[in-house]
């Protein structure tokens, strides 16, 4: 006789009952207890895009980072803190980043326009996931793992995303502080990735301050000292007025990054410029990064009579083209300065992956590709900086001032910056903003104004606090001429670059791992007097 257990065919006592449905409760209240965490980390994810798209919401990031690290640092198990980290980093730049959706050609290949930028996007959450796995641990809330850990893990993995030909920096996390808190003050400093450290830090101490009753008053002390040092930081006269103000102007033709190559608008192109120029009394003009979609060979007629009517006005005009080299027939995105000062040329250095080069996967890109000249050679690392009217000027063409680091030594050779910009493609606002504020990061951080001509905007001049003077409308045609004084001195960031950022990322690690050796060592002491 095979016996069968009781269980399955009669009721069970009315004890076991009780621990079952007990047990039971307990398993479905920990689900109901992650979806929830799951979700409101979702939700801080897309309030940290948020504070990317718009200045005066900078404190949204301290709530939001506050949100994920108390979240992670409660929970017992790394591989939920990792998917709480993974959650906040999706949604974070899925909600800031659609507009590289724009970029590809649905259109005629919608899988793989549609599986790049999700890759590209749970690449970029991955460093997020990983902090959330070492903050959670048996012994939750550990203040160690949120001041320390948390912030120099996540600032050196932003470090890593500068790094490389294919870097991909956008939405590091310092830029949410750039222009109206006074956490930008620490820019000059060390940069945009001691900025970043300082938010996390930060947003450490508030979460400590929400889950740690005991620590409460000591965090909320150390949040106001830094946004106290960092307000102080902000009046320090880094630089100084170095000559007489010039009258620059940033000219804005509102033709989109697809337009331009339209052959049939090139003619309309031209003469749009042409006269913006005419009618423009600045000493320099900047206009946007291949402004004029040909190459400059193609366009001789035209720039020699731009560059007469520059020369008759005793004027600069600075001109985004593209030149294609007769030996070696490598074309390059260049600056080209026409006018009173001569002909001058920079050519663009950092490129943009898959927009202006093809790192990887050339075949698969080429199928969904919309962005023209995707070809572009690198100019040289060590070029001449441009002299136009009464001295040297720093040149960033577009993605190149995402790089604060590789344009420290042409920074602080110059009076001023002039940034010329390309953030039309896919006509996304999103884009155009969050490159503002890069722009800004980068004035602030090197104590130079930066005059910045973009197709279709922002265009406008920041002043070297990092706070926009004046700017024209987002998709209009216009000059916008102002007067820029040049400035001399050299920023603690201009002469160490993210050396200080990166100082305090290996600090608070060593000091994480001897917390964790003298607690156990406690530990360890503790048993054997037990």
């Amino acid at each position: 006789m095979i016996s069968t257990p009781v269980s399955w065919i009669a009721p069970a006592p009315r004890d076991a009952r009780a621990n079952q449905s007990t047990s039971v409760m307990r398993v479905q209240a920990h689900r109901f207890a992650w979806l929830i965490s799951l979700a409101i980390t979702c939700g801080a994810g897309v309030v940290l895009a948020f504070a990317h798209d718009y200045e005066w919401l900078f404190p949204l990031a301290f709530l939001a980072i506050a949100v994920f690290l108390g979240i992670a640092s409660l929970t017992r198990r790394p591989g939920f803190g990792f998917a709480l980290g993974l959650t906040f980093g999706i949604s974070c730049f899925g909600a800031g980043l659609p507009w590289l959706f724009d970029l590809l050609d649905r259109l005629n290949a919608p899988l793989a326009a549609t599986l790049l930028p999700l890759c590209l996007i749970g690449a970029l959450s991955v460093p997020t996931a990983v902090v959330g796995a070492c903050i959670a641990g048996a012994r939750p809330v550990r203040a160690a793992r949120l001041l320390l850990v948390a912030p120099a893990l996540w600032i050196g993995f932003d470090w890593i995303r500068h790094q490389g030909e294919a870097a991909f920096p956008w939405l590091s996390v310092g830029y949410t502080q750039i222009g109206l808190s006074p956490i930008a003050g620490y820019a000059p400093v060390g940069g945009v990735l001691l900025v970043g450290f300082i938010t996390v830090l930060t947003g450490a101490l508030l979460a400590i301050a929400a889950v740690r009753r005991d620590l409460r008053t000591r965090a909320i002390v150390g949040a106001c000292a830094i946004f106290a040092l960092g307000a102080l930081l902000r009046e320090a006269p880094w630089t100084t007025p170095a000559a007489m103000p010039l009258r620059i102007a940033a000219l804005q033709g509102n033709v989109g990054a697809e337009a331009k190559f339209d052959s049939a608008a090139l003619s309309r192109t031209l003469a749009r410029y042409e006269s913006l120029i005419r009618s423009s009394q600045a000493d320099v003009m900047l206009l946007p990064e291949s402004a004029l979609p040909l190459p400059a060979h193609a366009i001789g007629g035209y720039l020699s009579a731009l560059s007469r009517h520059a020369r008759q006005t005793a004027t600069d005009v600075l001109v985004g083209a593209y030149e294609i080299e007769p030996a070696t027939g490598r074309r390059y995105s260049s600056a080209i300065s026409l006018g009173v000062s001569g002909t001058q040329v920079y050519r663009k250095r950092q490129l943009v992956p898959f927009g202006d080069f093809v790192p990887w996967g050339a075949a698969l890109y080429e199928s969904v590709q919309r962005v023209p000249f995707a070809d572009t050679a690198r100019g040289a690392a060590q070029q001449l900086l441009p002299v136009l009217t009464s001295g040297r000027v720093a040149i960033a063409i577009c993605y190149e001032d995402v790089f604060g680091h590789r344009m420290r030594a042409d920074a602080a050779a110059s009076g001023w910056i002039a940034n010329l910009s390309n953030d039309g493609w896919g006509g996304s606002r999103q884009v155009q903003r969050q490159h503002a504020r890069i722009a800004q990061a980068r004035a602030v951080e090197f104590g130079r104004p930066m005059m910045r001509a973009a197709d279709t905007g922002q265009s406008g001049l920041i002043d070297e606090r990092g706070h926009w003077v004046d700017s024209l409308p987002l998709n209009e045609i216009g000059a916008l001429e102002v007067e820029v004084t040049p400035r001399t001195g050299v920023t603690p960031y201009a002469r160490w670059g993210d050396r200080v950022a990166l100082a305090l990322c290996a600090l608070a690690l060593i000091g994480a791992v001897f917390n964790r050796v003298s607690l156990r060592d406690a530990y360890v002491t503790t048993e054997t007097q037990a």
